[in-house]
């Protein structure tokens, strides 16, 4: 069975349409991301009317009918001439609506989990009229440390839970359940899986340190009698030695030293994974693994030969499905390292 598309209605409890015919569609998943689908239809597609953007959900659903991934419809273009009518939709994954979304009356919780106060947050804006999101708390793997947090009127659902991902990394899924993961994201699957150039039908891989840093320097909120903040200064030792020096500074609002360590390694975690991209693409059914056995955040070990240094871990940090009803689907993945 294919690949399918629903149309679900806004606020997601009813399905408009079930496998709503499509010419292409490209979905996207991503570790930093809410994901994405874009969808190129005909004008037969939509003549049903089904397609009313800005007012429903989509559901996507892979050949085994397992739902991976669902959005807002939140653009229709037609283009072309008279006979050659094109439409367009796009959607963005069901968390990007908390860019939108904001804090109503001061809002406070002390002394409570920050994976607690992450759902408090989507349970106040579940609140508010005409909310159409429904997010409910899904699995929360690990326990996040007890914090107190105050909002103010006017603060952007978003940013306050990107404060707090300091803590855990987290997702919508396309359930519209919020999952959470204390101390990354992810399974390590390096010891029984194994990718090499010849189970892909595309390899890419790129080595660039530009963007890279050996060392970081955090930079806090201003302490005391030191009119700089505390400096804490967090060292990859493995790196320096092949790498050189290579410093980056960051600055934050953190009072406390553990606050602003967490942050500096965070940020240098992500500058050392910079130094190898690997891209990787097959037909679905023709890869080393069924779709969905290796998931974002997951590590596989990858042959990447003598040019990049040998074997290394990488992470998976980006899937895209190109669909095409009735034919292959491509999948894409991009991989940093681990």
């Amino acid at each position: 069975m294919p690949w399918t598309i629903d149309i679900l209605s806004l606020d997601g409890s009813s399905t408009e349409r079930l496998a709503a015919p499509f010419r292409s569609a490209r979905v996207t998943w991503a570790a930093d991301g809410t994901g994405a689908l874009e969808i190129d239809l005909r004008q037969t597609d939509v003549a049903a009317g089904d397609w009313l953007w800005g007012r429903r959900r989509l559901l996507v659903k892979d050949s085994n009918e397992v739902a991976r991934y669902q959005g807002w419809l939140d653009r229709l273009e037609r283009g072309g001439s008279p006979g050659t009518v094109r439409f367009r939709a796009a959607s963005r994954g069901l968390a990007a609506i908390l860019d939108q979304r904001v804090v109503h009356g001061d809002f406070s919780e002390v002394d409570a989990a920050a994976t607690d106060i992450a759902v408090a947050l989507l349970g106040h804006i579940a609140a508010q009229t005409d909310d159409a999101t429904g997010f409910t708390e899904g699995t929360i793997t690990g326990e996040a440390p007890d914090l107190t947090r105050h909002f103010c009127d006017g603060d952007v659902i978003s940013t306050a839970l990107d404060d707090l991902a300091t803590y855990f990394a987290w997702e919508i899924d396309a359930a519209g359940k919020f999952n959470a993961w204390v101390g990354g994201r992810g399974t390590d699957l390096s010891d029984t899986i194994t990718l090499s150039p010849t189970a892909a039908i595309d390899w890419s891989c790129i080595g660039d340190v530009t963007e890279m840093a050996t060392y970081c320097t955090g930079i806090g909120d201003y302490h005391g009698s030191q009119p700089c903040g505390p400096p804490l200064v967090v060292d990859f030792t493995p790196e320096r030695v092949d790498y050189g020096r290579r410093e980056v500074v960051i600055t934050d609002d953190a009072e406390d030293e553990f606050t602003l360590e967490d942050k500096t390694a965070e940020e240098l975690r992500a500058r050392v994974a910079s130094r190898i991209h690997l891209s990787t693409s097959w037909v679905e059914g023709h890869g080393p693994w069924a779709f969905g056995d290796v998931w974002i955040g997951d590590v596989v070990n990858a042959e990447l030969g003598d040019e990049f240094g040998g074997d290394h871990d990488v992470r998976l940090i980006n899937i895209t499905a190109s669909l095409e009803p009735g034919k292959h689907e491509f999948i894409e993945y991009e991989w940093e390292a681990a």
